[in-house]
């Protein structure tokens, strides 16, 4: 009733002896009062009116046994109404302005997140690495431990015998010289 005033500027004025025509009354004490009232102009157009077909629908039949088209029609129309709605806007703002507020802190929380990952995984690398330059190290201590032993257990070569290793060792000839010079 409410639309058919703001688009048509009509209203239903009410005559003391008689009812408005509304849900509660039969389909033919409707048709009474529209056809004896002053107010013929208004219920022509709130039966022409959308939403006032929708809610005829509503009249006989439970929402649940509408069929789909009905019920897509109906809930579009309480969504718009209630997209209308101030307080309602107010609190989806509110909604979306935490929901904006928790992805920033999940976002944040996450960088912090990757960090401890990136850095233990530094650790436990460095950790491996050590773990591996350690048993290296023991590794060449044990062959230079055991070489020493093998060195000792076997005669040492004087100095004259390493000279003389050095002196047998044949010397390339050098064949190229000879053939270049005239």
């Amino acid at each position: 009733t409410g639309e058919v005033k703001a688009l048509t500027g009509l209203t239903a004025e009410r005559e003391r002896e008689r009812r408005v025509a509304d849900h509660h009354q039969t389909e033919a004490e409707m048709q009474h009062t529209q056809a004896n009232s002053k107010n013929a102009a208004y219920y022509e157009h709130l039966h022409n009116n959308s939403t006032y077909k929708l809610s005829e629908a509503l009249r006989d039949k439970p929402f649940l046994a509408l069929n789909a088209t009905t019920k897509a029609k109906i809930l579009a129309f309480l969504c718009d109404e209630l997209l209308q709605n101030k307080s309602v806007l107010r609190q989806i703002d509110a909604s979306l302005d935490h929901l904006n507020q928790l992805k920033k802190e999940r976002y944040l929380l996450d960088m912090k997140i990757r960090k401890v990952r990136v850095l233990h995984q530094r650790k436990v690398r460095s950790e491996q690495s050590e773990k591996q330059q350690a048993l290296a190290l023991e590794r060449m201590q044990r062959l230079v431990e055991e070489s020493n032993v093998v060195n000792r257990a076997s005669p040492q070569p004087t100095d004259d015998e390493q000279m003389s290793d050095k002196t047998e060792t044949p010397k390339k000839e050098d064949h190229d010289h000879e053939d270049k010079a005239p």
